[in-house]
């Protein structure tokens, strides 16, 4: 049985980074190593800090992901607003995950939080309970929230997604087989 090289979360394309290169003069191959890992995660993190993005750098273990791609957590890309007592938050994990066979990718995680717990989707009137708004301002101000986090998520996912772009061979998924085999090509 047969699997695809990247395992892939939430970002639009794969952000292959860390591939083998062949050597122009003497045509070997050149595996990445640690510190080419190192030069990537250093660049991912000045061009965060550049974007003017709220950004909170990382450097651990992730331990939501499959055992065969291991993934280091690279940071937290986030925003909130207040719409009466009732905190919207988005946050976009960053990831480094290694391939299956070669290399690694860049990838991401959403995440949606409405006064500190998270969600799934849009927010609903039942995740306002813990708000001392009254039912009626909660009904009010629930599509402002949505709009909110609709808005700031695409957002979010844009300016990251440009800096991935910077820093990786972006691919797309052309074929994927009953056995598990993926091919790729570039986007």
């Amino acid at each position: 049985m047969a699997t695809g090289n990247f395992y892939h979360r939430d970002s639009k394309k794969i952000y292959a980074v860390l591939m083998n290169r062949t050597d122009e003069e003497t045509g070997e191959v050149i595996c990445a190593d640690d510190y080419d890992a190192d030069d990537l995660k250093e660049n991912l993190h000045e061009f965060l800090e550049k974007s003017k993005l709220n950004y909170k750098k990382d450097d651990g273990y992730y331990s939501d992901s499959p055992h065969s791609f291991s993934t280091t957590h690279l940071g937290t890309v986030s925003n909130y607003k207040y719409f009466g007592d009732v905190e919207v938050e988005v946050l976009i994990e960053l990831l480094l995950t290694s391939a299956y066979y070669e290399g690694a990718n860049l990838d991401y995680v959403i995440k949606r939080r409405v006064m500190g717990y998270e969600i799934d989707g849009e927010i609903e009137l039942d995740d306002l309970n813990y708000s001392d708004m009254s039912k009626g301002l909660q009904t009010i101000q629930l599509k402002n929230m949505n709009k909110f986090m609709s808005t700031e998520l695409g957002n979010l996912q844009d300016k990251i997604e440009s800096i991935f772009e910077q820093l990786s061979i972006p691919l797309v998924v052309t074929a994927r087989f009953s056995n598990g085999e993926t091919m790729y090509a570039k986007a």
